[in-house]
């Protein structure tokens, strides 16, 4: 398979060792975390380039002037910290930390992937937007983030208390709604699932797109069939994606898949170029086309699936 992932070294315009310096002068001592699992990842060797990149994040919103705000919302992981409601794996300050800090990560990669950064946590009249930016075409485009589930605790080969499918598709389902009135004139929700193993795509196209069934022709997806993406509120918003941090032993990625929404209000849904180094799931015409590639064991709903109005769709 080609190798979409983009190298986390790539995205970044300061060095490591600046990075893990700020990292240290804005987050304080590992100490002052208490014995959460924030304070582990920042003073575990292993635990240093994703230091690195929560201290690129940082850079970026001190660059950009939203850095004051970013740490107000991460009082919030400082205080549950200091008394977590649940230890371990699931850790609860340090999954509320990786909440705040979703925005500045989604911030991070778009900016560094030829986006503009427009405004943080713009207001608005109705609904909720996180970060607005400007895509490569010079459209507006208000971004909401979310970043659902826990990781769980790994015996074996299976995962316990965590990777709960129904969490991200409830947060999707709630990040819809709060852009349904946004000004728009694109819309984007951003899914950082905070789980070891990446959601598998069939989840997110069964419930963006639909359910598709299995013909002579090949798979198919009647309009009478399809997901969240072709009624409100999920029609008025152009692509849901899914962004995460993959570390690795010799390398640390950014992994990018984006579904377009072909049915959202016209102009709401973004061109499939804006995104750089990304798996890109498209109508063109009758066809639903991955681009460059489709995600692995992505059986469901392959690259060439037919989409077939029919006299049962609304």
């Amino acid at each position: 398979m080609t190798k979409v992932s983009v190298d986390a070294t790539e995205l970044r315009t300061c060095s490591a060792a600046e990075a893990l310096a700020f990292a240290d002068r804005v987050l304080g001592d590992a100490d002052s975390w208490g014995s959460s699992m924030i304070a582990y990842r920042l003073q575990s060797a292993f635990q240093a380039d994703w230091k690195v990149e929560v201290g690129t994040w940082l850079m970026l919103a001190e660059r950009l002037g939203f850095l004051s705000r970013l740490l107000n919302r991460l009082g919030r992981a400082f205080e549950a910290a200091g008394d977590p409601e649940v230890t371990g794996a699931n850790d609860s300050g340090h999954r509320i930390l990786l909440q705040e800090l979703a925005p500045a990560m989604t911030t991070h990669y778009f900016v560094a992937s030829g986006w503009g950064f427009v405004e943080w946590e713009p207001d608005v009249p109705v609904g909720d937007v996180d970060v607005r930016l400007k895509c490569p075409r010079g459209l507006l485009t208000d971004i909401q983030v979310k970043a659902p589930d826990q990781p769980g605790e790994v015996r074996g080969s299976q995962i316990h208390d965590g990777e709960y499918d129904q969490r991200i598709l409830s947060a999707i389902d709630k990040g819809l709604l709060q852009l349904r009135d946004v000004p728009g004139p694109q819309r984007m929700l951003v899914v950082i699932p905070q789980r070891v193993f990446p959601v598998e795509a069939r989840v997110l196209t069964k419930h963006l797109l639909g359910r598709t069934q299995s013909s002579e022709d090949g798979v198919v997806l009647h309009a009478s069939s399809r997901g969240v993406f072709a009624s409100a509120p999920g029609n008025a918003t152009g692509a849901v994606i899914d962004l995460s941090l993959l570390r690795g032993i010799d390398e640390t990625l950014y992994r990018c898949t984006a579904f377009l929404n072909p049915w959202a209000r016209q102009g709401i849904a973004p061109d499939p170029s804006v995104f750089k180094n990304a798996r890109v799931c498209h109508l063109d015409g009758t066809r639903f086309v991955w681009n460059p590639e489709p995600p692995e064991r992505c059986f469901s709903l392959p690259s060439g699936t037919r989409y077939e109005v029919d006299r049962n769709s609304a």
